[in-house]
C-alpha cells in the first residue's frame, strides 16, 4: 500500500456518524436496529480478517489475489478519509463515471468491481437488493409479518405453476 498500514489503522478509528444518533429507526416498514461506531469499527475489522482468511485459501489452490487486499484497505481509506488523492491507484483514467446525485440508498447492495491486467478499477457498479429498498421505505410489509409471508407462498405458488424458465 502506498500509504503505512498505521494510516488505514488510523482511519479506521475515526467517528464516522453524526451524533447524536437513535439506537432504532422507526420509520422504516418495521424497526431497524442502529449500529454505533463500534459496531460498525468491529464488523469493518472482521470484514477485512476474513478476507485476509479468503486470499489465503486462494492462495492454497494457486490463486495470488492478495493485491485485492491492498486494493480494497487504498478504496476503503479514500472514501473514510475524503483523500481521492490516491484515485490514479485505484482506477484507470479512462474509466466512465456516472455521477450520483447525493440521495441516500438505506438497503442491502452487493458490488461488483471488474480489474485490468494492471490491478486497476475500469468498471465497477452497485447492484440493489429492490425487496429490501421497499422494505425499508415502508411500501412492502416487513419480512418477519403475516402478510409479507403469505406475498411469499404466492410468489412460490406461481413460480411452480408458471415452472422453470427455459
Amino acid at each position: 500500500m502506498t500509504r503505512p498500514d498505521g494510516q488505514f489503522q488510523q482511519a479506521l478509528r475515526r467517528s464516522r456518524l453524526s451524533q447524536p444518533i437513535p439506537s432504532i429507526l422507526t420509520n422504516r416498514a418495521t424497526p431497524v436496529e442502529v449500529l454505533d461506531e463500534p459496531a460498525l469499527t468491529a464488523m469493518t475489522e472482521a470484514w477485512f480478517v476474513e478476507y485476509e482468511h479468503k486470499i489465503a485459501f486462494y492462495a492454497a489452490r494457486g490463486f495470488d489475489i492478495a493485491w485485492t487486499l491492498d486494493w480494497a484497505k487504498k478504496y476503503w481509506w479514500s472514501w473514510q478519509a475524503r483523500d481521492m488523492s490516491y484515485n490514479h491507484e485505484l482506477y484507470t483514467d479512462d474509466a466512465i463515471a456516472i455521477p450520483g446525485n447525493g440521495a441516500f440508498i438505506q438497503c442491502t447492495a452487493v458490488d461488483r468491481y471488474h480489474f485490468n491486467a494492471d490491478h486497476l478499477m475500469y468498471e465497477g457498479e452497485t447492484l440493489y437488493d429492490l425487496i429490501d429498498a421497499v422494505q425499508l421505505a415502508g411500501m412492502l410489509p416487513g419480512p418477519t409479518s403475516r402478510a409479507f409471508k403469505w406475498l411469499m407462498r404466492g410468489a412460490a405458488l406461481a413460480t411452480r405453476y408458471v415452472g422453470p424458465a427455459r
